[in-house]
């Protein structure tokens, strides 16, 4: 993970027509008005931005806090990562008169006013939410996942005993969690194998419904409906499983490089490449692309509703050329920007009933969160 201070993220409103679509030539280069002052910026007071986008989150220079994952329940937008505070060259002690210094996931309501710290005393970093009935649940750097209720009180974990971290952390919407373990990830004798685990509905604490025999069998990804979890491997390969247990099935093997990212829907998983969306059917079959980066650009974080794909790009190393956010038909069709705005590093995309929600700004430096309509 890079670790360098960088710059507030810009915003840049495109002149004329949106960027062009994927795989073709891009625009011109649109004009760049010049960063906000640090008196000019107020988290508590959202901006609209042009074209319907609405700055809803905006760190301040001395406490800037670098996205890492959105994730909203249709009245808070609750952002996981950390901020990039050092002192002496080291992470800050916990102060709780000043929690922003340490923090690793706030929260911000999804029309936007005044972001609230949820976590500032565990980890140094926050990687994954889910929503558990009127829990928020999070997964951290080399520790456990913790919970806490969304209204406020004390965090509590969900740890599995010699577990070194979670991924893949995702909830059924019928309190379960489910995640993955990271165990012999890092060649550590002392540790388990990796292994998927769960949180039952009733349960205070996660147990392993799935051990593994070798850290290729690692969760990478996981993705949850009403009956069955799925999950990509370490070693390329998309298993599922009913949600109380029992042997994998192997849906996909050889999967693309640099898969990740998976999702379920009432017919479908997708998942993502560097480059590419994918879809196949939930129960096994061919896959398909659906939409592809421009020429370029990397891939940067999708999600998908029951109508459309949206999805960021990244420009490749190298190159600072803003990118608008993309959407699509849930076959491919109609490719456009979601609006005419440009954004520098746009990433950690989320969607919710309403509208859609992204970050922008380098990792590893302040990042603001953007809002759009659906």
């Amino acid at each position: 993970m890079k670790k360098s201070l960088g710059l507030l993220a810009v915003l840049a409103v495109a002149c004329g027509s949106a960027a062009d679509p994927p795989n073709q030539a891009p625009s011109s280069a649109s004009s760049q008005p010049p960063a906000p002052s640090d008196s000019q910026r107020s988290p508590a007071a959202p901006a609209v931005t042009g074209d319907g986008v609405t700055l809803i989150f905006e760190p301040t220079r001395d406490r800037p806090f670098n996205v890492m994952y959105l994730a909203s329940d249709g009245t808070h937008l609750y952002a996981a990562g950390y901020t990039e505070v050092t002192e002496n060259g080291n992470r800050p002690a916990v102060d709780a008169t000043d929690p922003m210094k340490t923090a690793t996931l706030v929260r911000v309501p999804v029309r936007g006013g005044t972001p609230e710290v949820v976590d500032y005393e565990h980890g140094e970093v926050a990687f994954e939410v889910a929503f558990d009935g009127d829990n928020v649940v999070w997964s951290t750097d080399h520790g456990p996942v913790f919970t806490r209720a969304k209204a406020g009180g004390p965090v509590t974990p969900l740890d599995v005993a010699g577990s070194d971290g979670a991924t893949g952390l995702v909830s059924d919407g019928q309190g379960a969690l489910f995640w993955g373990t990271w165990g012999a990830l890092k060649a550590a004798p002392d540790k388990p194998l990796p292994a998927l685990v769960a949180r039952m509905p009733g349960a205070s604490v996660a147990t392993a419904i799935q051990e593994t025999t070798s850290p290729d069998e690692a969760v990478r990804s996981l993705a949850s409906d009403d009956a069955r979890i799925y999950w990509m491997t370490s070693g390329d390969e998309i298993r599922s499983m009913p949600k109380s247990g029992a042997a994998p099935t192997t849906l996909a093997t050889g999967l693309p490089k640099w898969s990740v990212e998976l999702f379920v829907d009432a017919t479908s998983l997708w998942n993502k490449t560097m480059d590419e969306i994918w879809s196949m059917p939930k129960t096994g079959g061919d896959r398909a692309v659906v939409a592809r980066a421009r020429t370029g650009h990397w891939l940067g974080d999708f999600r998908v509703t029951e109508d459309a794909i949206y999805w960021t790009e990244l420009p490749l190393q190298g190159t600072t050329e803003l990118s608008p956010i993309w959407t699509a038909a849930r076959d491919g069709s109609n490719v456009h920007a979601l609006t005419s705005a440009v954004f520098e590093d746009a990433h950690a995309i989320t969607t919710d009933a309403r509208a859609v929600y992204w970050a922008t700004g380098p990792q590893g430096g302040a990042n603001a969160v953007y809002t759009h309509a659906r």
